[in-house]
């Protein structure tokens, strides 16, 4: 194919061919060859640089249609018959009109290969369509479809006619044979109604691929030669940038292009259909050519033709890059490492080799692999045995250890194996229970081989007999240790527990003190040692002989051990301290350990070497070591574990529970010390017996061979070691062994002292066994009735006594009280003791607040206190404020202070008042006396408050309105009491008021109008008043007659001239805007001319008394303005034609210029006569409008004027823009060769910006000139609709009426925020008073809660009495209290408290480092501790007895309210204030709480010691009865706080009476400290009670929930729901 070159150098060519060819080339191909990179002197590109990296690379560009055959839809001369065409009059070197084409005819054919070959302007040949004689018009199209042969980047279509472009007709494309055609670009002079599309439509980037419509070359003119000429980039805002543009590069692909040919162009004539025009208009097109380089992705520079298997032959890409396929489209195979992609500027996107490792020569392209690993080349056929993207693995069921080796078959057996893949060393993936390197074989500890694996013995190690996880191969079945059972040995038998790898039998025997076998492990324990390692001294060993006779025992502090010296055979022995006796039961099945060194090495053992006693039993056993190492010179560690096994070496033989015994109560551990026969020794060291103790972090060596047994009926604690409540030992005070049985309390009580029996009464009895009446009560106990001891019908619940005749006599009766029983209140007194209206309630003094006659009788009611004398104007229960109609403050003194309210009766309702005086005002009033209404309101007489206005806020002027009648203030029009609507004769409710009709009465049928202000009219009247005659009608006052026949002739005139301008009108819109060049387009306009003068001759003719000559003259010099402005603008085409394809886009600029200054024209022409034919219709209407009439003449005028200087604006533009193109002209005019393009095409470039600048001002003033245009178009209509007084209707009142609506409204509600401002600071200067009132009472109280302290300040005395003992050891002391507090959170942990136990985690290491440090550093301190322990115990014996109190004591709770109350009477003094003092609660409620949790601490350090304390009891059994009173009153507290709901302010008070009372007691009627010294030798074993209270709890917990619930519910029910009593406001 040839290229651009060719037609270039082609013989023959032109001088303007050259030039035209020249200006394409460089205008449309430019976008397309800056985004190429540069090439050689062929136009071919180079695809590597000169290091050998691969770039991009194009083939040359060249005209892609060369010689190539183009389809055609419709071709001249095919038929039978030659085809007869006719030319248009004016083409040059015609010699006749009409011609035949004939395809047989070589000269006279025109076929469509004439499109494509060389073009040679000397010698034009061309492709032609038949005529329109043969229907070769619209809608019938023609279609020229040229087949590329491959894909093509286009960079241009043009194409050159031999006829005159058509009107309309599109170019398409396609990018594949099947593709659907895609259009490139439409071009009509009516693109709208052709295409549906807008004319020149702005190219945006997010359509860069759509095709537009213009109007640029759809002129008729030039009859012959005019060129087509479509860049494919040209306004694509991508072009810049069309390497980063995907969209851009599909644009310009194509293998075919289709020209469609849609509409001709004609002059008009056509509709004569005179047969030798309709054949002068065809379809003739000399040169189709498309400048394009060969589509090769940028992975070529050269196409050659290629032919296919089939033979056919094509042309393709000569690919690089290790790119293949026509267009290079794909990688060459094997070459797919990467994504194939075209070739940029940036990057080349050269194919990359694949690596499949030499096991394969083929891959392909994965996308995923590529994403996920950077190189997409998945290679297949992978050989020996490997697989993988890069052959680099091997294959399933394959193996090899690395890459140089052969992949190797796994051989994994089908049964034992899950898959037959195995690992990189062979090993296949076992089925569970299989082993094996080929999964052939159970595993140890399984069995029965099969397919589904093998089963697993599931034997458990620890309960394994010697921990060997074995089992019998057949049946599964594990062997067990001796204490453990199941088939995989996984518990323990019944009886044991703590199953553990490290013990020989398993388990441990449960011990619970025999009274069950029940039990398990108990988490919290750590394992501990009991240690002498003799570093400061003896550590408490003492030395004795075989009789227990004391040896002297010497200490070497350098050695750090003990010895003992015998000068004769005897046996002595080293005898252990009271640390390692006492209850060491937790040290049962572990290890007693120590080393023994003796001064001889030939030693004789005896079965008695080591002798440990307990409980009245005794085991021995013989000095040997594990490995049977015998006591020598040397040291020597001996280990003994404390098991009843003989394994163990015991020579005497003890079952388990009796070694267990034994343990729980140790009295002796002996080592003996010399073994030869006379002057012999030994000494020891590091001994230690393990043990547990208490943790508190969770810790790695938890301890689990501590029990918790399931006790039976009866018992309760962590070994069942004490009786649970209602039961007790037997026999009484007997060890944790006795049987515990049930109490024996005359049915007066279900608990018991747990040690004596001795019973916690109720039901009002007392004694050992609940055998009598308590004070205060009388009748007979023993009788087991609840109801044996009836209260003493006195008050206060004083002393009674019961005569011969059973009647109950009050000895005493207290200050208020009367009668015989007490049970009347003296004068002055209130109350009802006797219960007779309803509950009894003591005589108190009556309280009138000093508004009461003291000296008068019967000031109040004996029974409930109402005061019935009130004076000085009050009222009220205690005549605490005025009466009704009344204000001012009854409490103040001096009295009478109470004054008359003095209220509106209409305005109040009522005639009360606050104590202000202020009027209580009913809804919309306001004022001190409720005499007026609020602003909007009126009606106050109606005695219901006062009624709203309901001004409209449209209607009326404000929102109030008269008080008393309710009128609002209207505006002009409206009626109505609240201004809603407008007068008869009125219209338009708004803001403004109504408008009068002003209907014409003469005209109107009435005198009201429409909402719009229109008039209902008689018939023959017209007009928004109904005030002019319709047309031939006059004298509205006689009903508007008819006119006489004559004017029947000028109205016919008048409808003639309408039709005529109607056809005028119809006429101007056939004919095309755009330019015409020929004689025919003049003599047309010239008869269009004289067919307006015409029209406007007629006009004057009419008989009018208007004079609107002015107008017409304007007009007419305006269009004479526009036909020298069209002149020129002709001229100025003329001249530049030969270069338009040069400054095509100048020719744009001034078409867009002409098509506007066509538009102003045409406007002038159309809406200029509307214009001045609606002005001569209306003047036909009535002489009345005249005068109007005259001024829309003169503003009419002054648009004309405006427009003709538009007009003048745009004729020097186009001046300017045609003396810019002449410029141009010279310059293509000036070129004389080949040689010169280049500089003139720069130059030329560089002249027509200058003229792209012109032109876009031409276009500008163009622009303004329209837009002034449309301004007279507007005023236009405007005048016309003010002549016909027709006026758009907005519904303009509603949106003011519903505007000021919401104003009122928002004004209404701001009117009731105001009142409700001034109804609430009433309230809150009446909240203030009660305030000030509150703070009186407020300081009342502090003054009694000044004496509570004090009484607490007693009890702190006593506290510190008891600290003063521990000055001497202060440390130690506070080491103590952190232990007291470290305990306090063991119970809180048990209690599920987690934050409490945090914080014992935090404090837990400093405790133990104190007293580690005090025990080191001071003894005498060690002293004090004991004490303050046993204070603690003594304090916990106390609390647990008041828990088992507590426990029953649920169903007597309102007898013990009811004594209390009695006993408290005194508080009720203080009923009327304590409900208004919320903030006296909080102080209540932190004192009431500060003793609980002194209660709870004493409770949780107690909790342990209840059935440890058996030794103690005699040394505390002087303190009980002193306690017992105590003890009832904590219970009753308890149980009351339990049952509290709403808070009883009074009721705290005397609660925190009965704490104080009870802290006395414990502090000061107990004396501990008197009994500490006594309970000193008992301080291991008090220790030890002290590490196991926890779990004693534990134990309690199941019978005293009830307890844990009260306490539980203390924060909530008591201190969290508090609810303020209001005294109602009378």
């Amino acid at each position: 194919m040839a290229g651009v070159g060719d037609l270039l150098n082609a013989r023959q060519t032109s001088y303007k061919s050259a030039i035209f060819g020249l200006i394409l080339t460089s205008l449309f191909t430019r976008s397309i060859s800056q985004a190429l990179d540069a090439g050689d002197e062929t136009g071919m590109s180079k695809c590597y640089d000169s290091f050998g990296d691969a770039q991009r690379c194009v083939p040359p560009f060249m005209n892609a249609a060369f010689e190539l055959p183009v389809v055609a839809g419709n071709t001249c001369g095919q038929r039978e018959t030659p085809t007869k065409y006719c030319l248009q009059t004016g083409v040059t070197g015609v010699t006749k009109s009409c011609h035949l084409c004939n395809s047989t005819h070589p000269t006279a054919s025109h076929p469509s290969k004439y499109l494509t070959d060389f073009h040679d302007e000397d010698a034009i040949t061309w492709w032609q369509s038949e005529t329109m004689l043969e229907e070769v018009q619209f809608p019938n199209s023609v279609n020229l479809t040229l087949n590329l042969g491959k894909s093509f980047d286009i960079t241009f279509v043009r194409l050159k006619f031999h006829t005159s472009r058509p009107e309309s007709f599109a170019i398409y494309k396609r990018t594949t044979s099947e593709s659907d055609w895609t259009p490139y670009q439409y071009y009509s002079g009516d693109c709208l109604t052709m295409y549906n599309l807008p004319l020149k439509e702005y190219i945006t980037y997010e359509m860069e691929d759509k095709a537009i419509c213009t109007d640029e070359y759809s002129n008729i003119s030039p009859l012959t030669g005019g060129n087509v000429a479509f860049s494919t980039l040209q306004g694509r805002p991508s072009r810049t940038a069309f390497d980063q543009s995907p969209v851009l590069q599909e644009w310009v692909t194509a293998t075919d292009i289709r020209i469609t040919l849609n509409r001709l162009n004609t002059f008009g004539d056509e509709v004569f259909n005179a047969p030798n025009v309709l054949r002068s208009y065809y379809y003739a097109i000399s040169d189709f050519s498309v400048g394009a380089r060969c589509k090769c992705n940028g992975h070529a520079n050269q196409c050659k033709m290629s032919t296919a298997e089939n033979g056919d032959e094509r042309m393709v890409c000569v690919c690089s890059h290790n790119t293949a396929g026509a267009d290079c489209e794909q990688c060459k195979p094997f070459y797919n490492n990467k994504p194939w992609g075209p070739a940029t500027a940036a990057d080349a996107h050269e194919c990359e080799i694949c690596d499949c490792n030499g096991f394969s020569n083929r891959c392909m392209f994965n996308q995923d692999l590529y994403d996920r690993t950077g190189y997409g080349g998945f290679c297949v056929d992978c050989t020996q045995n490997t697989a993988g993207p890069k052959c680099d693995r091997c294959k399933e069921n394959y193996y090899r250890s690395s890459l140089s080796e052969p992949c190797r078959l796994c051989g994994c057996n089908l049964v034992g194996s899950l898959n037959l893949q195995c690992s990189s060393n062979g090993q296949c993936v076992c089925k569970p229970g299989v082993g094996g390197l080929r999964c052939d074989q159970c595993l140890p500890n399984y069995y029965d081989f099969g397919i589904t694996g093998c089963r697993a013995c599931n034997c458990y190690g620890d309960g394994s007999l010697g921990n060997q996880e074995d089992c019998n191969s057949n049946s599964g079945d594990c062997s067990c240790k001796q204490n453990v059972e199941g088939r995989n040995c996984d518990r323990c038998k019944p009886g044991f527990f703590n199953l553990q790898g490290s013990d020989e039998f398993g388990c441990l025997a449960c011990f619970c003190h025999g009274h069950s076998s029940d039990c398990t492990s108990i988490p919290g324990y750590e394992n501990s040692k009991i240690e002498s390692r003799f570093t400061l001294d003896r550590a408490g060993w003492t030395g004795v002989d075989r009789g227990g006779n004391e040896q002297p025992i010497n200490f070497n502090s350098i050695r750090g051990n003990i010895g003992l010296y015998a000068d004769t055979n005897n046996f002595y022995y080293f005898q252990a301290p009271f640390e390692f006796l006492g209850d060491q039961i937790f040290s049962y099945g572990q290890y007693l350990t120590f080393d023994l060194r003796v001064d001889q090495d030939d030693v004789r053992l005896s079965s008695e070497d080591l002798v440990i006693e307990g409980a009245g039993y005794r085991v021995t056993a013989p000095m040997r070591a594990e490995d049977y190492a015998e006591p020598s010179q040397r040291s020597t560690t001996f280990s003994f574990r404390l098991h009843e096994s003989p394994s163990y070496g015991w020579t005497s033989t003890l079952d388990t529970f009796r070694f267990q015994r034994m343990m729980s109560n140790l009295t002796s551990i002996r080592i003996r010390a010399t073994y030869g026969t006379q002057d012999n020794s030994g000494t020891l060291d590091n001994v230690q017996l393990d043990t547990v103790r208490r943790s508190v972090l969770t810790t790695r060596d938890a301890a689990n061979q501590v029990e918790v047994c399931t006790c039976p009926k009866g018992y309760v604690g962590q070994s069942c070691e004490s009786c649970t409540v209602g039961y007790f030992r037997d026999p009484p005070y007997g060890d944790p062994f006795a049987r515990c049985v049930p109490c024996e309390c005359n049915n007066h009580a279900t608990v018991c002292n747990s040690d004596s029996g001795i019973c916690r009464c109720e039901d009002n009895t007392e004694g050992d066994n609940c055998q009598r009446c308590s004070k205060g009560y009388y009748g007979v106990a023993t009788r087991g009735n609840r109801e044996d001891c009836l209260p003493c019908p006195c008050p206060g619940q004083s002393e009674c006594m019961q005569d011969s005749l059973g009647e109950v006599i009050c000895i005493r009766c207290p200050e208020g009280y009367i009668g015989n029983r007490c049970d009347v209140c003296a004068d002055g007194y209130y109350g009802d003791p006797a219960g007779h209206n309803g509950p009894a309630s003591p005589c108190n003094r009556c309280t009138c607040s000093g508004n009461i006659d003291s000296n008068a009788v019967g000031n109040c009611d004996s029974t409930t206190g109402e005061c019935l004398k009130c004076i000085y104007n009050t009222a009220g229960f205690f005549c605490e404020y005025c009466a009704d109609g009344y204000y001012g403050d009854a409490m103040a003194d001096p009295k009478g202070q109470c004054q008359p309210c003095e209220c509106n009766v209409h305005g109040s309702g009522y005639l009360t008042c606050d104590r202000n005086g202020v009027c209580h005002c009913q809804a919309n009033v306001f004022g001190d006396k409720c005499d007026e209404c609020y602003d909007g309101y009126f009606n106050i007489a109606s005695g219901n408050g006062c009624e709203s206005c309901g001004c409209s806020p449209t209607g009326s002027t404000r929102y109030s309105c008269d008080q008393i009648s309710g009128q609002c203030d209207c505006r002009q029009g409206v009626d109505g009491r609240d201004c809603r609507s407008c007068l008869y004769d009125h219209y338009s409710f708004s803001t403004a008021g109504c408008d009068a009709c002003s209907c014409d009465p003469l005209g109107s049928l009435y005198l009201n109008c429409t909402e719009q202000g229109s008039c209902a009219c008689r018939e023959g009247v017209f007009g928004v008043k109904c005030d002019s005659c319709e047309i031939n009608k006059y004298d509205i006052s006689q009903g508007c007659i008819d006119c006489p026949e004559c004017y029947n002739l000028v109205a016919d005139k008048v409808k003639e001239h309408e039709e005529a301008m109607e056809t005028l009108r119809k006429l101007i819109s056939t004919v095309d805007p755009t330019e015409v060049n020929d004689k025919e387009f003049e003599r047309r306009l010239k008869e269009l001319d004289e067919e307006v003068k015409k029209v406007l001759e007629d006009a004057r003719q009419l008989e009018a008394p208007v004079d609107i000559s002015g107008i017409e003259e304007a007009i007419a010099q305006l269009r004479e303005q526009l036909e020298r402005i069209e002149g020129n603008k002709n001229q100025a085409d003329e001249d530049t034609n030969s270069a338009q394809g040069a400054i095509s886009q100048t020719i744009d600029i001034l078409n867009r210029a002409e098509a506007t200054l066509n538009a102003a024209k045409d406007y002038l022409k159309t809406e200029g006569d509307k214009e001045i034919e609606k002005l001569r219709q209306a003047n036909e209407n009535s002489t009345a409008q005249q005068r109007e009439m005259k001024e829309l003449t003169f503003r009419a005028t002054a648009a004309a004027d405006r427009l003709e200087n538009s007009a003048d604006a745009i004729a020097i533009t186009a001046d300017e823009a045609l003396k810019t193109s002449n410029d141009a002209l010279d310059v293509v005019n000036g070129i004389e060769g080949l040689d010169y393009i280049e500089p003139k095409v720069n130059d030329l470039e560089t002249r027509y910006t200058d003229v792209e600048s012109l032109a876009d001002e031409a276009e500008r003033v163009a622009s303004e000139a329209l837009m002034s245009a449309q301004d007279a178009h507007d005023e236009s209509t405007n005048l016309l609709n003010e002549a016909q007084k027709s006026l758009p209707s907005y519904d303009t009142d509603a949106m003011s009426k519903n505007a000021t609506d919401i104003i009122a409204e928002a004004k209404r509600i701001q009117d009731e925020a105001n009142a409700l401002i001034n109804d609430n600071q009433m309230l809150l200067t009446d909240v203030e008073e009660k305030s000030k009132e509150g703070r009186g009472l407020l300081d009342e109280k502090r003054r009694l809660q000044q004496e509570t302290d004090r009484l607490l300040a007693t009890v702190d005395s006593h506290k510190a009495d008891a600290e003063q003992a521990k000055k001497d050891a202060d440390k130690a002391l506070e080491d103590a209290e952190q232990t007291r507090d470290t305990l306090k959170v063991f119970d809180d942990q048990v209690e599920a408290s987690k934050k409490d136990a945090e914080v014992a985690l935090l404090e837990l290491p400093d405790i133990e480092q104190t007293i580690s440090e005090a025990n080191n550093t001071a003894n005498d301190a060690k002293a004090a501790v004991d004490a303050a322990k046993e204070d603690a115990i003594n304090a916990r014996k106390i609390a647990d007895e008041a828990l088992d109190i507590a426990t029953m004591a649920s169903e007597e709770a309102k007898k013990i309210k009811d004594e209390a109350n009695q006993t408290f009477y005194e508080a009720l003094d203080l009923q009327g204030t304590a409900v208004r003092l919320e903030g006296e609660v909080q102080e209540v409620k932190d004192q009431l709480k500060a003793l609980e949790d002194q209660a709870d601490s004493d409770e949780q350090l107690a909790a342990e010691a209840l059935a440890k304390a058996n030794s103690a009891e005699a040394t505390t059994k002087m303190a009980k009865s002193s306690l017992e009173d105590a003890q009832e009153l904590l219970a009753a507290l308890l149980e009351n706080i339990g049952q509290l709901g709403d808070l009883d302010f009074r009721r705290l008070e005397e609660l925190e009476q009965e704490l104080i009372g009870l802290n006395r007691t414990l502090l000061l009627d107990l004396q501990l400290d008197t009994k500490i010294n006594t309970l000193e030798a008992r301080n291991v074993e008090q220790k030890k009670w002290l590490n196991e209270y926890e779990i004693d709890i534990a134990q309690l917990e199941a019978d005293v929930r009830n307890i844990e619930d009260i306490r539980d519910s203390l924060p909530s029910d008591c201190y969290n729901k508090v609810r303020i009593e209001v005294v109602p406001n009378p």
